[in-house]
Parts: C-alpha cells; sequence; structure tokens
C-alpha cells in the first residue's frame, strides 16, 4: 500500500478539530455569557447562578483532575469542549422554553452536558475509565447540587436524563471501536488520544504511546538489510544503506525520520539511506527497530571482501517503467523508475524475488525505488514474473569493467519539504564519463523537479538520476504528502544541488567498494494490514454516522420523557 496508506494516517486528522487559542476561547466565553443572559432569562443573577458559575467552576474542576492525573489535555482544549457544551446547552433551552418552563428547559438541556463531554474525556482518560466517566460527569453534577434548592420536581428525571446519555456516549464509542478490537485485539481509542497529542504538542511520550500501539498490532517478519561501502583506504568515503523497511508512517513514529535515526545510531553523516522495494505494509513497530538496522551497518565495517570495478549505467524499459542498473565490483545496484507509467512504492515481495534471482549472477544486489515523480493517484507497482525475468536476462551480461572513480557532497539544507539528511550526492567517472547519483531527503519529489534538474546539470554530468528516500518527517505537521520540492524554491533546491555536484567532482578519486547482507527480524505491519485497518475505520464511521442520529435522537426522547412522567 503506498499513497492510499499515507492518505489514510492523513485523513485520520481531518476529525481532529484544532483548538482556537486562549484569547478567542475567552471572548466566546464573554459572548457566550451575554447569550445566555439575554436570549434565555434576561436576569442577571439567573445568568450568574445557572450559566456563568457552572461554566467556571466546570473548568477549574476539569483541570485540576487533568493536571492531577497527569494527563495532557490542554486547559485551552477544555475550555473549547465546555463551551461547545454550554452553547449546545443553551440552544436545546431556546427551543424547550417554547413549550415547557425555564427549569424543566434548563435541566433537560444541561442533562445532556455528558454526552459529549464522555465521547471527548473516555477517549482520552482511556486508561482511567471510572475516572474519565466521573470527570465526564463534572457538568451533571454540579446542576444536581442545585436542584434541592431550585429545582426539586426534577432531581429523579434528571439522574435518569444523566445516564440515558451518559449510557449512549458509550454506546457509540463501543460500536466505533468494537470490529477493530475484534481483528486486532487492540482497542484504539488510545492511539487515538496519543495520535491526537502528538499533533498538538509532539512529545517522545506519545510517540512511545504510538509506538507501542503498532508493536502490539505487527508481527516479526524477516527483511534484508543491505549496504554499499565505498572505502578510501580503511576509512568509507561514502556508505550506500538498503533497508527493507518503509520509512512511516508520519513524524518521529514507527521507521519514519529514518535519515537522521540512523544518523544518529551510528555516528555517521556519510550515510545514503535509499527507499527500497516497501511499501505502507513494511513500516515498522519504533526504534528498536531502526536501531538493528543501525547495528548492521556498524557490522558492515568489518567487511574484508572488497572490489575495484565497476560498470557504465545501463537504462532499459520494461512495460511501463524504467530500469537503471549499474554494477559494482560483484555487486548489482537496480533501481526502478516511475517515469512513464508512475507508480508509488513498490511491493517488497516481488523485490525480493527480483533480488533472489539475481543472486545466480550476482554475489549480491540491492533494488531500489527511485521514487522521484509524485502522483496523488499513483499506486503501488507489483513485479510480474515476466518483468523480473525480463530484468534478469537484460542484467546478466553486464560485467564491471573500469576502476572505481567516485565523489561524494552532501548540503544539509532546512526547507518546507526537505527532511533532515538535505541533499547528498555520489559521482561516478567511468572511463570520460562522470555519472550522478542525487538523494535528497523527503516524501516523493514534486512531479517535473527530476527533469528540471536533469536539465539544469547537463553540462556537469553525462548522465544523473534523482532519489528520495520517502521520507514521512516532512508530512506530519502539514495535511498533504508534501513531495520534495512543494513548498521550496526550486531555483535555491537546484543550486545546492548544483553546488554538491560541483564539490563531489572536485573529490572523485580510486575509491573500492564491498557489500553486507543481513536477514533481520523485525516488528513489522502485514501484509495488507494497513489496507484492512483503513477498511476497518471507514466501515466505523460509516456506522457511526448512522447510530449517532438514532441514538442520540431515542436518548433525548427518553431523557424528555423521564422529565414529562417521572
Amino acid at each position: 500500500m503506498g499513497q492510499e496508506g499515507e492518505k489514510y494516517m492523513l485523513s485520520l486528522r481531518r476529525h481532529v478539530v484544532a483548538t482556537p487559542r486562549y484569547e478567542i476561547t475567552i471572548i466566546l466565553s464573554i459572548v457566550f455569557i451575554i447569550i445566555a443572559s439575554y436570549l434565555i432569562s434576561f436576569d442577571i443573577w439567573k445568568t450568574i447562578l445557572f450559566f456563568g458559575l457552572p461554566y467556571i467552576i466546570v473548568i477549574l474542576l476539569d483541570i485540576l483532575i487533568i493536571r492531577f492525573t497527569r494527563i495532557y489535555f490542554p486547559s485551552r482544549r477544555i475550555i473549547t469542549l465546555n463551551l461547545v457544551v454550554a452553547i449546545s446547552a443553551i440552544v436545546q433551552i431556546a427551543i424547550f422554553q417554547l413549550f415547557y418552563p425555564f427549569e424543566f428547559s434548563l435541566f433537560l438541556a444541561f442533562s445532556s452536558a455528558t454526552f459529549l463531554r464522555t465521547l471527548v474525556y473516555y477517549v482520552f482518560m482511556r486508561r482511567k475509565p471510572g475516572l474519565a466517566i466521573l470527570t465526564s460527569l463534572n457538568y451533571n453534577i454540579i446542576y444536581a447540587i442545585m436542584l434541592p434548592f431550585v429545582g426539586k420536581n426534577y432531581i429523579l428525571p434528571f439522574i435518569v436524563s444523566t445516564t440515558i446519555y451518559t449510557v449512549i456516549a458509550l454506546l457509540i464509542l463501543k460500536i466505533s471501536t468494537v470490529q477493530f478490537i475484534k481483528e486486532f485485539g487492540e482497542d484504539p481509542l488510545w492511539f487515538i488520544s496519543s495520535f491526537v497529542n502528538y499533533l498538538s504538542n509532539e512529545t517522545k511520550e506519545n510517540v512511545h504511546h504510538i509506538n507501542r500501539f503498532f508493536e502490539s498490532i505487527y508481527d516479526k517478519r524477516k527483511a534484508p538489510v543491505s549496504t554499499l561501502i565505498f572505502w578510501k583506504g580503511e576509512k568509507p568515503k561514502a556508505i550506500f544503506v538498503f533497508p527493507y523497511i518503509h520509512p512511516g508512517p508520519f513524524g518521529n513514529v514507527g521507521g519514519s525520520n529514518l535519515t537522521k535515526k540512523l544518523r544518529d545510531f551510528t555516528g555517521m553523516s556519510n550515510l545514503l539511506v535509499f527507499h527500497t522495494t516497501t511499501t505502507h505494509d513494511n513500516n515498522v513497530a519504533n526504534d528498536k527497530d531502526v536501531k538493528k538496522i543501525a547495528e548492521v551497518i556498524k557490522r558492515s565495517l568489518n567487511s574484508q571482501k572488497k572490489y575495484e570495478k565497476m560498470s557504465d549505467i545501463y537504462r532499459f524499459k520494461i512495460d511501463g517503467f524504467e530500469v537503471l542498473t549499474q554494477i559494482f565490483g560483484k555487486y548489482a545496484f537496480i533501481s526502478l523508475l516511475p517515469t512513464n507509467n508512475i507508480f508509488d512504492d513498490v511491493d517488497l515481495e516481488s523485490g525480493l524475488i527480483l533480488r533472489n534471482k539475481l543472486s545466480n549472477i550476482y554475489e549480491d544486489s540491492a533494488i531500489v525505488d527511485a521514487h522521484n515523480n509524485f502522483d496523488e493517484d499513483a499506486t503501488p507497482l507489483s513485479l510480474k514474473n515476466k518483468d523480473i525475468n525480463r530484468i534478469v536476462e537484460r542484467m546478466k551480461n553486464i560485467k564491471a569493467d573500469a576502476p572505481i572513480k567516485m565523489g561524494y557532497s552532501q548540503r544539509l539544507i532546512k526547507g518546507d519539504s526537505v527532511g533532515p539528511d538535505g541533499i547528498k550526492v555520489a559521482v561516478f567517472e567511468y572511463k570520460n564519463k562522470k555519472m550522478g547519483y542525487i538523494l535528497v531527503d523527503g516524501n516523493n519529489i514534486k512531479k517535473g523537479f527530476r527533469d528540471k534538474v536533469k536539465s539544469s546539470v547537463k553540462e556537469l554530468l553525462d548522465d544523473v538520476e534523482i532519489f528520495s528516500t520517502d521520507n514521512h518527517i516532512v508530512n506530519y505537521d502539514i495535511l498533504d504528502l508534501n513531495p520534495f520540492g512543494s513548498k521550496d524554491s526550486w531555483e535555491d533546491l537546484i543550486k545546492n544541488i548544483r553546488d554538491a555536484i560541483k564539490d563531489a567532482i572536485n573529490n572523485i578519486e580510486d575509491v573500492k567498494v564491498s557489500m553486507h547482507t543481513e536477514n533481520v527480524e523485525f516488528i513489522m505491519a502485514r501484509r495488507g494490514q494497513l489496507k484492512r485497518m483503513s477498511d476497518i475505520t471507514k466501515d466505523a464511521l460509516r456506522r457511526v454516522k448512522i447510530s449517532i442520529p438514532l441514538l442520540t435522537l431515542g436518548g433525548f426522547f427518553g431523557a424528555l420523557l423521564s422529565f414529562i412522567y417521572l
């Protein structure tokens, strides 16, 4: 699953309502009191007693409970929630007063306060369900205390109505999660709360909660991790890294921000982390998995077998996609390019089949998805057997026949669509021909940027290809996939690319190459799992859209009847 998976994760944000700033909530609160005063009672004392004081008290109670329990739920979110509840009650009172007395309308309306508060607090206080329900009842408890003094006749109806609305809210949450729990054995509510809080404050604690959720639903799966190291003497000049995991889903969660994490965990800045043939079905659970990749990189520095020759770059087309390949020693570098029929991500299994068949020709190989031509409607590529066989057939006679001459440079630039690894360039000189690999840290590449780069560097290089790392760090705070070049000046980006190419050309020298591969056990998503999660979420939303109006309407009539007949 490619962009469909990304869109699923991003679509969750559409259900997150951003809370206004403090100033806005305070102003809205004042407006609320004024409206309550003049539209409901035309009595300032009733306004203060029945609306102002309860509103202030419930906010203070909520803040105290939240802070005491150390649950992340910002004060402005509390104010906004209670403001919405109060306005809802005011609207109800205005309608009810057309038919019933003021006290009847007041207590009937505010008996529903627990409904929305339960839907919210039960999610964010999921690990303390008893306290969550008690907190949800704060507003109702305040009005229950008033009842013996101003509405003795409504004590029992108010209790019954409050119970009805609370049960309905819990029932809606149950309906929305039952299928997910049955399928994956995990309650998604605490994932939702951690997800929302992560978008709000990006704390390591919330990353940990989200990662733990994925760890609990993912499986143990083995996948290769390879390195292609270019040596100058005993020191690695540059290390091509090929981890067969997907660098998602977003932000710092799971394997996302893979480039920076590997740089931090290895202490090496000369890593070029390529996007291999993986999809969101190959997301890993947490940093423990990323550290395993870092350990493979470190162990690969002990490689003894090194080669001194390389081939030219070869390009050929297979049906709707292009293949770029180059041989280093007895190792094959293969990249699949979405130049004609655009695809987004490549199925892991088909990539591994290709890699396995190439083992009959080369000692080792790395299969890369260039991920360099963004299209919103692109879908993952799954290689057919005939495609794999044709690739192998075209490659079997390619030989390394010239000394490996290589230059390397990097630009750790900042940008709105650029990840922390910026731009990295490797330039190879084959006889009198210079060839460049440009790796940009981002989630795919804006359509047209590849062609612009190729035309802008043609006097520097005889052949060039651009790749993206597919780093999802760039799309966690913007409601789109944000491919490289979509929110930054192309002129500035290309200037940095040209400067990096020039630096790489200036340090071209003879190097040797080694390759190292290990099969690593990861906590990784199952094939088709994210699509199944997406389907269940969509189905749950459909059921909730039906059940909320029906249950709420039924609850309202139950509450109304309790006030009329009890």
